[in-house]
């Protein structure tokens, strides 16, 4: 349920804009001034995406196709640091906790 969820956020940030960026409405202009503020906002929010994605995202990009050896280990040295705080029990974790409500007890009969 939360890869569908982080899935869905993803392809609303990463995909949207650009098919968004893509669309283009012959002869639009606001008419009114919430019109006219919403699409100033709506430029404002693309020059920020566009110098994000320009900067910091290709940079980083970049870095990680480049040296992809420092990529790898880093995840794998992360990957190894939460295993250990896991079982060194730094970080509390239960795979099924258990639930203290007596639920579904009280419906009648003939319902699963």
């Amino acid at each position: 349920m939360i890869i569908v969820l982080v899935i869905s956020v993803l392809e609303a940030m990463l995909i949207l804009p650009h098919h968004l960026a893509r669309l283009q409405i012959a002869g639009y202009r606001a008419r009114t001034r919430a019109g006219a503020a919403l699409a100033e906002l709506r430029h404002a929010i693309d020059r920020g995406l566009t110098r994000f994605v320009n900067g910091p995202l290709e940079r980083a990009v970049r870095f990680a196709t480049v040296r992809y050896g420092v990529v790898i280990a880093s995840s794998v040295t992360l990957f190894v640091l939460t295993v250990g705080l896991i079982s060194g029990g730094y970080v509390k974790f239960t795979f099924f906790p258990v639930v203290e409500a007596d639920i579904g007890s009280d419906l009648p009969g003939g319902i699963a």
